[in-house]
């Protein structure tokens, strides 16, 4: 409870840091929240076993298996400590007996061989620690290994609540669950007919496409099905999975499309063949409420549905079409709007990503101004090898640093002025001190008298603290020359200073280099209304890609060149558009009039742009925000 208000606010500790040595040691970890005792604060009681009982695991196909010729060997820990002894002893003999050319093929093979054994000890372990984002790179054993025993510690149920008491022993919950599920599935199962599909799903399927789809399937579809698996995917009951029958397809693949085209001619299958290991019971990490079990059933029910209405069939083949909005490195996706829109401000209506083509020249433009200002001994040795006479150079050389540099070195001269401090490390022609520099000001020769100028410092015009110009000087360029005597210099001779024009410090930061010459973005209204703290991002982003119209509708999968039947799952009666979808469709304009009544004012519904720009009025702000969220729900309700 705040002090200073009446809300109420919660807030649980769900995380905790540990390293690996406290892993290793404790094996089993339990937390418990206590009841509060004058005090704001759950007391949390912790719980910490060294002795955990173990479980005998189901045969699982390994991937590493696959990797060896005969599929079959030993310990694959074992493996890697007898391949380290093998290389070491032949080392030891080489460092001691001196080298000869059979002992140098010999540790070569070992050392072939401690290899093929390290990497497929970073498979088993990549494959108990159940991580699919890893792309390959360097050896990573270590990390998987650590992952497995963080999921083995805290993947466990430690108790249940069966009605008014808790179980915590391992062996009573398993039995109780077991015969919760045997109860419920041994129950009746009473099936009432209805129409409810034939009413709502609308006929978009011809009895060609019908026929399609009913007919046993050739042996590439089924391969093709097989080989779209995920390879690390979960096993079937009889540990075999993806990757089993896809690296094996020429020995299994004749029986697994004999399976298959079993079911399409006999209309069943054999028991347990479509099971999988999947826990019915949710996972919490303290307590487990008997009201929290059930089946797949309500969950199974609600993606068929949500499947019949974002399927589209296509007299060309029952392939259904994936609309991805984003890429992916491995794999080519079909990209609805371009990176650039993606990555601009959240206030011209991008996400605010910044491009890595614009990180890349933020951080060329902030090493080019470090290597220029600082006296770093890095700096100084590239600036003795990219500048002659504080000038850049004008010839090619050899170098990846270089040609970055060079392409940001006119924002560094635009952007950045310096300050006079004794004037010895700038020079009098070629650097802008003065706001611009002389070389670009004075394009006529000088005159013989004062041409050393070109190459002095300005530290070579000033004595004791007071400009001291040439007269021939000031009588050429007098305007230059009374711009020069209006900078005041220091009363004690400074070190100079490199400053940057845009920056209130005069120090050029990441971000002020990543904002450098970038244009103004093009500000929308709508994007304010969108994200906001009360509104889940996942909310956010549906309008913003209605905004932007990118959602998956006919119209916009018949513009990349896809052939789709077009009709409104929800009226079933119109071409499918974004607009239609959530402006027009009579089932939406009951939303929407709805939500008119209850302002007491029309709805502008001729555009998104109309809808939105309605939340702009004069209300007061909560009654703003209302309305907004109420807008927002609507759209992504649909």
């Amino acid at each position: 409870m705040s002090p200073l208000s009446s809300a109420y606010a919660a807030l649980r500790l769900d995380r905790v840091i540990c390293n690996s040595m406290w892993i290793n040691y404790w094996k089993f970890v339990s937390c418990y929240t206590l009841p509060k005792v004058k005090s704001d604060h759950y007391s949390l009681l912790c719980n910490f076993d060294s002795d955990v009982q173990t479980f005998p695991s189901s045969f699982k196909f390994q991937r590493m298996w696959m990797f060896h010729d005969g599929y079959i060997f030993g310990n694959v820990h074992t493996k890697v400590s007898n391949a380290v002894e093998k290389v070491d002893s032949i080392q030891k003999i080489i460092s001691d007996s001196g080298y000869t050319d059979a002992l140098g093929d010999e540790e070569k093979l070992a050392q072939i061989s401690l290899i093929d054994a390290l990497r497929i000890r970073e498979h088993f372990w990549r494959d108990k620690s159940r991580s699919k984002w890893f792309i390959e790179g360097d050896r990573n054993t270590s990390y998987f290994h650590k992952l497995t025993k963080i999921r083995h510690v805290s993947n466990r149920m430690v108790r249940l609540k069966a009605g008014d008491n808790y179980i915590e022993d391992i062996n009573d919950i398993e039995h109780h669950v077991l015969n919760y599920y045997k109860d419920l599935f041994a129950s009746n199962n009473n099936c009432v007919p209805t129409d409810i599909i034939e009413c709502t799903i609308p006929h978009l399927i011809t009895a060609m496409d019908n026929d399609m789809m009913t007919r046993i399937p050739y042996f590439e579809e089924v391969k093709q099905a097989v080989f779209n698996m995920d390879g690390s995917s979960s096993p079937d009951p009889d540990g075999f999975g993806g990757c089993f029958f896809q690296n094996y397809w020429d020995i299994v693949g004749s029986d697994v499309v004999a399976s298959v085209t079993q079911f399409f001619r006999q209309g069943w299958i054999l028991p347990n063949l479509n099971s999988s290991h999947v826990v019915l019971v949710p996972k919490f990490p303290v307590v487990l409420e008997e009201s929290d079990k059930g089946t797949l059933i309500p969950r199974s029910l609600l993606y068929c549905r949500r499947s019949v209405e974002q399927t589209s069939f296509f007299t060309c083949g029952s392939e259904q079409v994936k609309l991805h909005y984003f890429s992916c490195v491995d794999k080519k996706k079909l990209d609805t709007l371009s990176w650039d829109k993606v990555c601009s401000p959240i206030s011209a209506g991008g996400l605010g990503l910044r491009a890595l083509k614009d990180m890349n020249k933020a951080g060329c433009l902030k090493l080019c101004w470090d290597l220029i200002k600082y006296e770093k001994q890095w700096a100084i040795t590239l600036r003795s090898r990219f500048f002659r006479n504080s000038s850049p150079i004008n010839h090619a050389i050899s170098s990846s640093i270089w040609s970055s540099l060079k392409n940001v070195l006119h924002l560094v001269n635009d952007h950045s002025i310096w300050q006079i401090g004794n004037g010895s490390s700038i020079s009098f022609w070629d650097d802008n001190w003065l706001s611009y520099k002389l070389k670009d000001l004075i394009l006529d020769p000088l005159p013989d008298s004062i041409s050393h100028l070109m190459d002095v410092k300005v530290a070579e015009v000033v004595h004791n603290q007071v400009w001291a110009l040439p007269d021939t000087f000031k009588q050429q360029f007098p305007t230059i020359a009374c711009d020069i005597h209006a900078i005041s210099l220091p009363s004690t001779p400074e070190p100079d200073n490199l400053v940057w024009k845009d920056s209130i410090s005069g120090e050029l930061t990441f971000k002020d280099a990543y904002s450098c010459d970038m244009q103004p973005p093009q500000c929308k209204g709508w994007t304010k209304l969108i994200w906001k703290l009360f509104i889940p991002p996942a909310k956010s982003l549906v309008i913003w890609r209605i905004m932007h119209n990118v959602i998956a509708t006919d119209d916009n999968l018949i513009k990349r060149g896809f052939t789709v039947v077009s009709c409104c799952s929800l009226c079933g009666s119109s071409y499918k558009t974004t607009t239609h979808l959530f402006l027009c469709c009579p089932f939406i304009i009951q939303y929407w009039n709805w939500l008119s009544s209850l302002l007491g004012m029309p709805l502008d519904l001729s555009n998104f742009d109309s809808l939105l720009g309605m939340c702009k009025r004069g209300w007061s702000p909560r009654l703003h925000d209302l309305i907004i969220a109420a807008i927002v729900n609507i759209l992504w309700m649909v």
